[in-house]
């Protein structure tokens, strides 16, 4: 299998970095993928991020939420961030998981209905 998959970005606040993140994958990397320590079996992987003034204090909830999911997943605070990562079997769980997130951080966190975009769910 050969290939090359790139996805780089980063978040600042106030025009400071806070976040820089980038997932290279090349040629002899793709077969490696499999492993437990990279993405085992899952085939579809995403990362979230929450930046708000009140994030310090949601990081336990939003990894209950990560929890209750049907796919992997994990939370951590770097630099008054959220950062959420999930994996799973395919894209259809993969966005399914997200979907669940979102809606259940606006619910639970956010304080009201939050709406993921319309073309997820058509």
């Amino acid at each position: 299998m050969d290939g090359l998959m790139t996805d780089s970005w980063q978040v600042r606040v106030d025009g400071r970095l806070v976040w820089a993140d980038t997932f290279r994958v090349a040629g002899e990397t793709f077969p490696r993928l499999r492993r437990r320590a990279l993405l085992s079996e899952h085939r579809a992987a995403a990362t979230l991020i929450h930046a708000g003034s009140h994030s310090h204090g949601r990081l336990e909830s939003i990894r209950d939420l990560v929890a209750s999911l049907e796919c992997a997943g994990g939370a951590t605070s770097v630099g008054g961030l959220i950062i959420v990562r999930l994996a799973a079997a395919g894209a259809f769980e993969l966005r399914r998981a997200a979907c669940g997130l979102l809606e259940g951080f606006g619910r639970e966190l956010a304080g009201g209905p939050f709406r993921v975009p319309k073309m997820w769910s058509s």
